[in-house]
């Protein structure tokens, strides 16, 4: 094609060879006169255990959690809620800027007016309409426009990405709430439970009292005891309250009041941990990554535009000026160079290359926080394992020393005071392990959500 071009500017008449000079100089734009982007040192082991495992695909939050309710929520949620409309909005509005960078720096047009009868004395042409059309060719010769679109590209990308960042903490907070309301409906039938031992126990101390037999103050400790409870109802009921409205807002008050997973045994992921042998590679799935390596390609491009900043522009305006007997035309080139700005280009230069290591830097923390989330949440999720191992055991344990406690005092050899004593162990342990089920959950969801799950 340049050669073509060439031919036809050695043979072509003047004005043939304006023209197509002008289009041949719209062509030679080189490419970008940025650098080649560093590689960043992320300094993590290759895996999170001894033995290398293959990567393996991206996680899925619907697959972890196939439940229905939740799934209705988060379908819901990616539909309707109002954060990720802001941000698909912003990423519609980041790729818009790009024809605006284009439409900047490159070539323009316009028509500066018509005009009748005689303008001035030196006008050519009397009572005639003539016109000015304004052609500007604004020569790209170091890559300037591709350094720009380059770098407002790679800015729109990271918007792209930050969509699906919204999206994955958004399906986060939806099966957070739902796990919230499952350990509050456990919580209750445990309170519920507690209340009927309570009632029993009440019971009893009123006939003893009514038979005038001691009671060492029996009775009042099992009325503060259900006040206690009546306490502890009127929290579940206001944290029930706020994690439904939660979800209402996640869904944009679209969902409507439907089932909930009664307890967080009906909610539990289909995988509770990923193998500590799986590549860390995995890593680069997670948005947060993703998006520190766009802000360095971006960074980088604007050093090419620096550089080019300091480098000869140059302009070719093309008149045309038109009438009703004759028509026109001159070309204009020029050139121009800054000779003296105190530094202020080279200083521009300069920013934009440190700006570029500072996103390099952001990406190595990056990649360094997402491997120690995951490092913490896989050794976190077999503590959590354990731990709900022992407090089921005990569990069982206060649950036995009470049932015998009880049995011991029907018998009359064990006071009222011993069986209140026995009922606050098992509903201590009740309630701690009711809460490490929740946390082995969250802590799950949040090891999921370190490595990068998507939906």
């Amino acid at each position: 094609m340049r050669l073509i071009l060439l031919k036809i500017l050695h043979k072509g008449n003047t004005m043939k060879k304006s023209l197509f000079f002008i289009f041949y100089c719209g062509l030679v734009s080189c490419s970008s006169l940025a650098p080649v982007i560093p590689n960043p040192n992320t300094q993590i082991p290759v895996t999170w255990g001894d033995k290398v495992q293959n990567n393996i695909d991206r996680l899925n939050w619907k697959q972890l959690f196939p439940y229905s309710p939740i799934l209705t929520d988060i379908d819901l949620s990616l539909k309707f809620n109002k954060d990720i409309l802001k941000s698909s909005l912003l990423a519609i509005k980041a790729h818009q800027l790009i024809g605006t960078i284009k439409g900047y720096t490159s070539s323009s047009a316009s028509l500066n007016g018509l005009y009748s009868g005689p303008i001035n004395d030196c006008c050519i042409y009397t009572n005639n309409a003539f016109g000015l059309l304004d052609l500007t060719f604004d020569i790209d010769l170091w890559g300037r426009i591709n350094s720009s679109v380059n770098s407002i590209s790679a800015q729109a990308d990271a918007s792209s990405i930050e969509i699906e960042d919204v999206q994955n903490a958004i399906i986060v907070e939806v099966i957070r709430s739902h796990l919230i309301i499952a350990r509050l409906n456990e919580y209750q039938k445990i309170v519920n439970n507690m209340e009927v031992i309570l009632n029993s126990l009440e019971n009893q101390s009123r006939l003893r009292t009514d038979a005038g037999l001691p009671n060492s103050s029996d009775l009042s400790r099992v009325l503060l005891k259900k006040s206690d409870l009546q306490s502890i109802k009127t929290q579940i009921e206001q944290q029930r309250y706020n994690a439904i409205n939660a979800l209402n807002i996640l869904t944009s008050y679209q969902r409507k009041e439907g089932n909930y997973i009664e307890s967080i045994d009906g909610i539990i992921p289909t995988e509770l941990s990923i193998p500590k042998n799986i590549s860390s590679t995995i890593l680069l799935n997670r948005t947060d990554v993703r998006i520190a390596s766009k802000k360095i390609e971006s960074a980088n491009y604007d050093i090419g535009v620096a550089k080019t900043n300091r480098l000869p522009q140059i302009s070719i305006p093309f008149n045309i000026i038109f009438g009703s007997h004759k028509t026109l035309w001159e070309v204009l080139p020029s050139i121009s160079q800054v000779l003296f700005d105190g530094g202020k280009l080279k200083s521009i230069e300069d920013a934009t290359i440190v700006q570029r290591d500072i996103t390099i830097v952001e990406y190595e923390i990056t990649v360094q926080k997402a491997f120690r989330d995951v490092a913490n949440g896989i050794s976190n999720t077999e503590l959590m394992s354990k731990k709900i191992s022992i407090l089921d055991e005990s569990t069982k344990i206060s649950r036995q020393a009470f049932d015998r406690s009880l049995a011991r005092n029907k018998a009359g050899y064990e006071s009222l005071s011993d069986v209140i004593d026995r009922y606050e162990e098992l509903f201590k342990a009740l309630s701690q392990y009711n809460d490490a089920k929740y946390e082995r959950i969250n802590n799950v969801i949040s090891l999921f959500a370190a490595i990068g799950t998507g939906f």
